[in-house]
């Protein structure tokens, strides 16, 4: 009670220290056009509760004063705001999703040009990075006329004091500095490796054999590819990539050829052998087209990448016999644009860089609360509503905001505008075909549907309107008697569909036969439709008359929460009878027992595909996945803990990103131990080491469970992917460990922990990583996270390190910031002041922050 009374006496006058003398009137209100937002964040576990203390300041930088009312503050905030603990000159509220409003009171006091007032907040959890605070935030004025106008505002976050960002008492995890990075590198990377030979890269990712020869290649343009037939798609692609790379010369010149080939007795999927004849010829030859398109990424990446930025005339190659072969057939990210769009050139060149890595299946959500992202002829309001973001009170022409994405719906910058065409969907099938990408669309129900929902309650209200009842309930998905009121873990309300009216299943099918068509034009069918099946909120169709009525006559489920299992065995016999198979999350396999989530024995027979994402070490489902593939259910292993790419890197205030399940680097997902996440499990979500001792009913991954796990698969969830740059950021350089894993041969200590087998080949990974990967992904313009440094001084010295060799590392002593000029660091140095240091690109022309 004593720290709130100080914490009042210097905020108070604050407030009301800026008051006018002279009351403006409604009648002469004139708004500010220029305010702007800064935050200061005071404390977590405030009162010793789990809730933070921060500090929203508003500034008015106009001639006019910011008046006592007539405005709202809006903003969009992960935290939840705890209305109970504003201060007496305000009030607000939690609208939908991460939607809030502040509005002032009567006794507001009007802020004076030049201004400022301080308003201490309250939310719940705790406050570790940027991302944690307000963002998206914009005034709305109402005139006297009734007309508004919107004002998007700057928020200036100052700097987050450290010591003020432990989570709870029992968080361990330090924060992030140059002296941890330095150790953490030393221990993980061997300090002595041999010189790089230009002639023999090292390819990412690794091939199962490889075998050198003495003899040197030369290629030079033009050169002649020859491929059989049924390799037309694969002749051209491998064209394209010559052309690009190697300049014109004299087209009467007699280069090397190129032969492309299928050889059927190389009988695994996606399989490949690269050699070179005595003459000089380069062969590659597939168990299928797959298998041959990756045989020319191998060859691509023997290649200098610094021909991707810019051609050469002639590129000399060692001699070398690559055979080849994916450890898993399942290769997969997923990304989610409904959160955050993504244009269709964004996607394609995502698409591409897949490619390359090996990568074989996209897992596309296109739906979800924030937004729905496919044109479906015939429920135009899918898009029209759904797939805009902007301030609205009543949803009925487009969707809250949400995200940072701002107060207006017509604006094409924003992350939360736009969709794809079904022209546009139908060119990114032919074009994931060509790159041998299996894109598996995820349409998320029955939660996390506010956008479909809302969608067709427009649909609803506006055929009603017209008087055509019939037409108006066909796709409607809520039970208008229903009286339930639930919200989702991520704070939606109106998210689910009810999965007791008969509407939702001709909803379902409406959509699922759309997209079937698309794929069949696009000559790619479609074979797996992802139905999501996660994070219903508990008691969701318990004050619905039609399922109370339901379950009376189906006394096979036993109450509301039942229900699930039940539309999700209706979807599947749709699904079926089309010839398509069920993916979904780990929900649609699982039930809770006893507090527990377990397989659910019911659904065994179905061959549901089931994603699993909580590995989350002390959440009590860490050998879920195993329990599934053990009892015979396939299996995507899609693991928080290594996987969701888009989690934060580490814990730092300035590395944006979530963190909820776990920080994710790039070596947590090299790292994964597929067959025994035992084996890469050292530290659980707040730092303390995991007892494996505590975890005696661990159930391990069987022999024939083996054969049920298809693959793995990275997450970009895009709460925080707002544009292309924070999503590359965080997908790169995260998806190469991912594709190291998902293709390689099993490492020979994943099913022991060696700790010092480990640290070798992590060393000639990061070696791969640094020296080719990262100079590649520059040449196509890719704006990957370039790591900090690692350096510390002792007795005067610099020592410094890199957790990619091959960045260059450039220091100062005098406290300025490091640039292109600044001096290079290749070995321990003296120094004196205040040294910074920064990472830059091979190049030079991007460097760490």
């Amino acid at each position: 009670m004593k720290k709130k009374w100080i914490l009042w006496m210097f905020i108070l006058p604050l407030i009301f220290g800026c008051a006018e003398k002279k009351e403006m009137t409604q009648k002469t209100k004139v708004y500010p056009d220029s305010l702007s937002l800064s935050w200061k964040h005071v404390e977590n576990q405030y009162k010793g509760k789990m809730m933070h203390l921060g500090l929203l300041t508003i500034h008015n930088h106009s001639q006019v004063p910011l008046p006592r009312d007539g405005w709202a503050l809006y903003f969009n905030r992960f935290r939840r705001l705890v209305v109970d603990d504003l201060p007496d000159v305000i009030t607000g509220r939690h609208i939908n999703g991460d939607f809030y409003m502040l509005e002032p009171k009567s006794s507001f006091a009007p802020i004076p040009p030049g201004g400022k007032v301080v308003l201490p907040i309250v939310a719940s959890h705790w406050v570790v990075t940027y991302t944690d605070l307000p963002s998206g935030n914009y005034f709305v004025f109402t005139y006297p006329d009734g007309h508004e106008e919107y004002l998007p505002v700057d928020i200036n976050y100052e700097p987050i004091d450290t010591s003020r960002i432990q989570r709870t008492s029992y968080d361990k995890l330090p924060v992030e500095n140059h002296r941890i990075r330095y150790h953490r590198n030393n221990r993980q990377i061997l300090p002595d490796v041999g010189p790089i030979d230009p002639y023999k890269p090292l390819v990412t990712p690794t091939p199962r054999e490889i075998l050198w020869h003495d003899s040197l290649v030369t290629l030079t343009s033009p050169v002649a590819v020859l491929a059989d037939q049924g390799l037309e798609n694969e002749k051209a692609y491998l064209e394209a990539v010559l052309n690009k790379v190697l300049r014109p010369a004299d087209p009467r010149a007699e280069g090397t050829h190129i032969v492309l080939s299928l050889t059927p007795e190389i009988a695994e999927p996606e399989s490949y052998m690269l050699t070179w004849t005595e003459d000089h010829e380069i062969r590659i030859s597939g168990s299928d087209a797959a298998g041959v398109f990756y045989g020319i990424q191998t060859l691509r990446g023997l290649f200098p990448p610094q021909v991707e930025k810019e051609a050469v005339s002639e590129i000399t190659l060692q001699g070398v016999m690559i055979s080849d072969q994916p450890r898993f057939g399942y290769r997969g990210m997923h990304v989610d644009v409904s959160r955050s769009f993504r244009s269709l050139s964004e996607m394609k060149k995502f698409l591409e860089i897949m490619s390359f890595y090996k990568l074989n299946t996209l897992h596309f959500h296109l739906s979800d609360d924030e937004g729905w992202r496919i044109e479906i002829p015939g429920l135009p309001e899918l898009t029209e509503i759904g797939a805009f973001r902007g301030h609205t009170y009543d949803e009925k022409e487009h969707l809250y905001p949400s995200l940072g994405s701002g107060p207006f719906a017509d604006d094409p910058t924003s992350n939360g505008n736009g969709f794809y065409s079904r022209d546009d969907y139908i060119e990114l099938l032919q074009f994931a075909k060509d790159h041998h990408i299996k894109i598996i669309p995820e349409i998320d129900l029955p939660g996390h549907s506010h956008a479909a929902v809302q969608a067709m309650i427009i649909r609803h209200e506006r055929l009603m309107a017209q008087g055509d009842t019939t037409a108006a309930m066909e796709y409607y998905l809520l039970d208008p008697k229903d009286t339930t009121r639930v919200e989702s873990v991520q704070k939606w309300k109106n998210n689910v569909v009810n999965v007791c009216m008969e509407s939702t299943y001709r909803f379902c099918e409406k959509v699922f036969d759309e997209l079937i068509a698309m794929y069949e034009e696009a000559g790619a069918p479609l074979q797996t439709i992802h139905i999501g099946g996660d994070e219903v909120p508990h008691g969701s169709w318990n004050g619905s008359p039609k399922c109370q009525n339901f379950l009376k006559e189906h006394p096979e489920y036993e109450n509301a929460d039942d229900l699930s299992r039940y539309f999700v065995i209706r979807l599947h016999e749709m699904l079926k009878e089309k010839g398509i198979q069920t993916a979904g999350w780990e929900e649609i396999a699982s039930k809770i027992e006893e507090n527990k989530r377990v397989p659910d024995l019911k659904m065994k027979d179905r061959e549901l595909v089931s994603y699993i994402w909580n590995s989350v070490w002390g959440w009590g489902a860490e050998d879920l996945s195993y329990r599934l593939a053990n009892e015979g259910f396939p299996v995507v292993l899609a693991n928080v803990t290594n996987f969701y790419l888009d989690l934060a890197y580490n814990k730092d205030p300035d590395e944006r990103g979530l963190y909820w399940g776990a920080f994710v680097d790039t070596r947590s997902a090299w790292e994964f131990t597929p067959y025994d996440i035992r084996n890469c499990a050292e530290k659980n979500l707040y730092g303390e080491k995991i007892d494996l001792a505590r975890y005696e009913n661990f159930q391990p991954l069987s022999p024939e469970g083996k054969e049920n796990i298809l693959g793995l698969q990275g997450c970009l969830w895009a709460e925080n992917l707002r544009d292309m740059g924070k999503f590359e950021y965080m997908a790169f350089p995260k998806l190469l460990g991912l594709a190291e894993r998902a293709w390689a041969r099993m490492p020979e200590w994943e099913l022991e922990k060696d700790v010092e087998a480990r640290r070798e080949d992590f060393t000639v990974f990061v070696h791969k990583v640094g020296h080719y990967e990262l100079p590649r992904l520059d040449g196509w313009n890719v704006q990957y996270r370039i790591p900090l440094p690692g350096w510390i001084v002792e007795k005067d010295t610099l020592y410094a390190n890199t957790r990619f060799p091959g960045l260059i590392l450039r220091y100062t002593m005098d406290g300025s910031e490091p640039d292109a000029n600044s001096p290079v660091y290749s070995k321990p140095v003296p120094v004196k002041g205040k040294v910074k240091m920064a990472a830059f690109t091979s190049d030079n022309r991007r460097r760490s922050r």
